[in-house]
């Protein structure tokens, strides 16, 4: 099976390495590309569009996982596809409302957690940055002092473009999903993914325990969750 790796604002494909190792070593190919946040002009259909440019064409079934703002990316991978797609996880995950901008969905739903939201600090020159003692605090609690070094090294900005465009989506893919709650999350209210599971995928979330980045923190349980998903 192909796996595509999505990761979310601030952070890179490289933060799924751990989750990935152990996906190939069960013989599925992975790609986790860098999604171009940076760009003042580009949105998540364009971030769909590099996820979808990275798994090339191929009839081998696709298993699309999202972790926090890539489950805004997920599905509109999801349409692209069709039905290659065997399943969507999304992992401590935000997720779409179409028609409506992430940022409307924010204003009115206890979507994000009020520290999280004061810990994106917009710089001068646009880009919003996670702060980073609130990203050791929020991200990173659970890693060792060199790997919480290491990851917030790797933290990168994004733009605020995305979170202003409606999800150009009619529907959610009509496609197996698996919500991820990370029982400790303190970025994404895990309170509003169990809801939100129900509400927009008719699933029960699957609960891990933990902080917002288990691929990190706890990449074998992730990763046992996605081969349950991926079989």
């Amino acid at each position: 099976m192909r796996v595509a790796l999505v990761h979310g604002a601030g952070t890179a494909g490289s933060s799924w390495a751990p989750v990935r190792e152990r996906l190939e070593a069960h013989g599925h190919a992975c790609v986790a590309p860098d999604l171009p946040m940076d760009d003042p002009e580009a949105t998540f259909a364009d971030f769909a569009g590099v996820v979808a440019d990275a798994l090339g064409a191929g009839a081998e079934p696709v298993l699309l996982v999202g972790h926090s703002m890539g489950g805004m990316v997920v599905p509109l991978v999801a349409a692209r596809l069709g039905a290659t797609v065997h399943a969507c996880a999304y992992v401590a995950a935000m997720l779409p409302v179409p028609g409506r901008s992430l940022a409307e969905v924010m204003r009115a739903e206890p979507m994000v957690s009020p520290e999280a939201s004061a810990a994106m600090v917009r710089g001068a020159d646009g880009l919003i940055r996670w702060d980073p003692a609130a990203a050791d605090a929020l991200l990173f609690d659970e890693l060792d002092p060199p790997r919480r070094a290491a990851a917030r090294a790797g933290l990168r900005p994004h733009a605020a473009a995305p979170y202003r465009e409606p999800c150009p989506l009619a529907a959610l893919p009509a496609v197996p999903s698996t919500a991820i709650v990370c029982v400790a999350d303190r970025v994404i209210s895990p309170a509003w993914g169990r809801s939100a599971a129900r509400e927009r995928l008719g699933v029960t979330a699957v609960e891990l325990p933990g902080g917002h980045m288990p691929q990190l923190a706890r990449p074998q349980a992730l990763t046992d969750l996605l081969l349950a998903v991926a079989a």
